[in-house]
């Protein structure tokens, strides 16, 4: 079982700052389409116009165009990586590669290392895994508490997207995965 180290938490929030500023990149690269297209998906286009209720609904549309959004077979993080070559640093490179193999998952908290993150069952794969993420870390215990997100993998744990929804399974829900 992986226990993070002060190092482990300094590697993190470097690599969470070099992820935000990918992230603001790669909005930018986001075209009306997407935006149109996702909306629609997710209900929240009207007349015309993308009608959010919080800011949660809005990073997972950010998300959502990210990652789930295909023109010719790629997302748009898949043609930024192929076309946005130039003073690339080592962080950036590193974050498109772990993109590549980010996970949207349903988690359920298991238990919480103060400072650092906490320990989750992915509900759908019973996978256990550590996800870094000191500001979660902070709060009440939360075991028991389901949370979907995509996860990008940092060597021996993992990081959230940034766009994560808590979820209130049903009792149905639950018991089928028991």
């Amino acid at each position: 079982m992986f226990t993070p180290t002060l190092e482990d938490i300094d590697r993190y929030r470097r690599m969470r700052a070099a992820s935000r500023a990918l992230n603001e990149k790669l909005v930018n690269t986001i075209p009306r389409e997407a935006y149109e297209d996702i909306g629609t998906a997710l209900g929240i286009m009207r007349n015309g116009y993308l009608v959010f209720n919080n800011e949660v609904e809005s990073n997972v549309m950010a998300d959502c165009c990210l990652f789930e959004w295909y023109e010719d077979g790629e997302n748009l993080v898949q043609r930024y990586a192929k076309t946005h070559h130039a003073n690339r640093s080592a962080d950036e490179k590193y974050w498109l590669d772990a993109y590549h193999r980010a996970e949207y998952r349903i988690l359920m908290a298991q238990s919480v290392v103060r400072g650092a993150g906490l320990y989750f069952r992915d509900m759908l794969t019973d996978e256990e895994l550590f996800v870094m993420d000191t500001a979660m870390s902070q709060g009440e215990d939360d075991r028991g508490a389901v949370l979907a997100t995509r996860t990008m993998p940092l060597g021996e744990y993992w990081m959230t997207g940034g766009a994560g929804v808590p979820v209130q399974p049903s009792k149905e829900f639950s018991a089928a995965l028991k």
